[in-house]
């Protein structure tokens, strides 16, 4: 039995990955973790302003940790409960989006990595 999570043959996308390219529509320079200059991670985070968050962030003294959700994830789409971690891309006006991904579309956009078992 075939995964079908997995592409049959290359050039061929699998469901995890033609989930996540409809999620992300319309952003480009997408990334995971806390970007700097984002006002929802500046308050997620609790610093009084961005030039605050980016000294922080610079000096390597940011810690990003996973929180667990129930939510969907903002980008595949999967309704399974799990981890999410903040993540950014940048819409066709240069404004910062920011939204939640789980782990598999963490792995997957720092790696490329796909997961084995994915459920949309």
């Amino acid at each position: 039995m075939s995964n079908p999570t997995r592409p049959a043959a290359p050039g061929n996308p699998s469901a995890f990955a033609i989930a996540v390219e409809s999620g992300l529509t319309g952003l480009k320079a997408v990334s995971t973790g806390t970007c700097p200059g984002c006002e929802i991670c500046r308050a997620d985070l609790g610093f009084d302003t961005v030039a605050k968050l980016e000294a922080a962030y610079e000096a390597g003294k940011v810690v990003d940790e996973p929180f667990f959700s129930q939510s969907p994830c903002e980008c595949c789409g999967s309704r399974l409960g799990g981890d999410r971690e903040a993540a950014h891309g940048i819409e066709s006006d240069g404004s910062i989006a920011h939204f939640h991904v789980c782990v598999d579309c963490a792995l997957y956009l720092a790696n490329g990595d796909e997961p084995e078992n994915w459920e949309g």
